[in-house]
C-alpha cells in the first residue's frame, strides 16, 4: 500500500495519481530567482507538497487545524501512532527527546507574527519537523524533508515511521 510518505523523491505526476486534483499548476511559470520550488496544494486533504528545480517531490507539509483557513485538516496516522490532534507531550512520548526544538513567543516570527513552538527530528535520512499551537495541545503543521531524495523504500523506513494516508469526505 502506498503512503504519502512514499511520495518524496517522486514526481508530480505521482502525488496527482494518489492525492487526485491539485489546486496549484506544477507546470505555471516560476518566478526568477535562486528558488525555484513549486508547490502542490491539495487543500482539501490538508497537503501540500514542495518539489524542487528537477520537479521531484522533496518535501511533504501536513496541515493541522487552524494552521491555514484554505486549508482543511489532514486525516492520518502518523508515526508513532500519532495524529495532527496530537499534542508536544504526545509527539515527545512517541518519539523521544527531539533533536532541535524552540519555545513559541508571541511577535517573534516573521512580520510580528506569532513564532509557534516546534521540535526536529531524524529519523532515517528524513526530517521531520512538527509545530504546535500556541498551548502546545495539537499540532499545527508537519513538514517533512528528505534528506537523500528516492521515496521511502529507499530510505528504509520501518512501517511505525511511515505516515498512512486516511483519505477524507470533503468539505462543501
Amino acid at each position: 500500500m502506498l503512503s504519502i510518505i512514499d511520495l518524496l523523491g517522486r514526481p508530480s505526476q505521482d502525488a496527482i495519481a494518489f492525492l487526485g486534483p491539485c489546486w496549484s499548476d506544477p507546470n505555471e511559470e516560476k518566478e526568477e530567482g535562486p528558488d525555484q520550488r513549486v508547490y502542490l496544494e491539495f487543500r482539501e486533504k490538508g497537503v501540500s507538497l514542495i518539489l524542487n528545480e528537477e520537479a521531484t517531490i522533496f518535501c511533504i507539509q501536513l496541515y493541522g487545524e487552524g494552521c491555514a483557513e484554505d486549508y482543511s485538516c489532514f486525516h492520518g496516522i502518523l508515526l508513532g501512532g500519532l495524529q495532527l490532534s496530537s499534542g508536544c507531550a504526545e509527539v515527545r512520548g512517541a518519539l523521544g527527546e527531539p533533536l532541535s526544538s524552540a519555545q513559541g513567543a508571541a511577535g517573534k516570527g516573521l512580520f510580528g507574527r506569532c513564532l509557534y513552538a516546534w521540535d526536529k527530528y531524524e529519523i532515517d535520512f528524513c526530517e521531520y519537523h512538527f509545530e504546535y499551537n500556541e498551548s502546545l495541545d495539537h499540532l499545527r503543521l508537519i513538514s517533512i524533508e528528505s534528506a537523500a531524495i528516492g521515496g521511502a523504500g529507499g530510505l528504509g523506513l520501518t512501517d511505525s515511521q511511515i505516515c498512512t494516508y486516511t483519505p477524507m469526505i470533503p468539505k462543501f
